[in-house]
């Protein structure tokens, strides 16, 4: 049965002490009556009294606290701070239970009908120029740079003065950071950061090596250098090397197949 804690403020207890007032059947809560601050308890929780502190049960229904001195009110046995604790335990585990709303999110199951589409399928079709990576395409020249397994000798499409000119422009983008403006191997990047510089084109190994190798070192990367799949578009490789074969000439070319008049300006320009 609870019972309540009042501090006296005179009558019974002349030295302000604490008391316990009449018994009454209510749940513990908080009130106020008569300028007192009380709180109820069970009687089932046992009252522990602090050191200077004596309980007077000198009454059927009324125990009296008395005080030599002790600056502290008596307190509460362990049973409440053991259900008080349990219950806190509780909420906290609830609370990690809760979730974020994101991880609730609407989706789609693979083939799941779609009302938002007017297809009605949840599947969407892949964008126009899709290829495929790792599935064997019907050009094995242009996707592979290889024909029957090997190293292509040729290229997929004639190669044009346009095509050049846009080898030209991947090639600064891309490729001269490292190999040089002219494919020597010397970079801005290869000077500043390589221990060791990239191969120059200008070698006899890599001027009789066959474009489907250079297709391939792009595409998968070699060495140091990585792939460069997901910068160059696959007819932007092809460009590319159709520039580096120009290059090559224009270091190793005999000037019979210079025209004359470029043959005589680069004369002017060496004087």
């Amino acid at each position: 049965m609870p019972f309540t804690i009042c501090r006296s403020g005179g009558g019974k207890m002349s030295d302000g002490g604490w008391r316990i007032a009449d018994v009454q059947p209510v749940f513990p809560s908080w009130d106020r009556r008569g300028g007192c601050a009380s709180r109820k308890y069970r009687r089932r929780h046992p009252l522990k009294a602090q050191t200077g502190w004596s309980v007077q049960n000198d009454h059927p229904v009324r125990a009296v606290l008395t005080s030599d001195g002790a600056a502290t009110p008596p307190i509460l046995g362990g049973e409440y701070v053991v259900h008080s604790r349990i219950l806190l335990l509780i909420f906290v585990i609830l609370l990690s239970a809760c979730r974020q709303k994101m991880a609730d999110q609407p989706r789609y199951d693979p083939y799941e009908e779609s009302t938002f589409f007017p297809d009605m399928l949840s599947a969407r079709p892949l964008p126009v120029g899709t290829v495929p990576r790792d599935f064997p395409t019907r050009n094995e020249l242009l996707y592979r740079g290889t024909l029957n397994g090997k190293a292509a000798d040729q290229f997929p499409f004639p190669i044009t003065m346009d095509v050049l000119h846009r080898g030209h422009e991947r090639f600064d983008i891309y490729c001269s950071p490292c190999h040089g403006y002219v494919g020597l191997g010397d970079g801005m990047v290869a000077r500043r950061g390589f221990r060791r510089s990239p191969p120059s084109f200008h070698t006899d190994e890599l001027r009789a090596a066959p474009p489907g190798q250079f297709f391939d070192v792009i595409t998968n990367g070699f060495g140091a250098m990585p792939s460069y799949a997901y910068q160059v578009d696959t007819r932007d490789r092809w460009a590319i090397i159709a520039y580096i074969r120009a290059l090559q000439m224009s270091q190793w070319a005999p000037t019979n197949v210079v025209p004359p008049d470029e043959l005589q300006r680069l004369e002017q320009q060496k004087q």
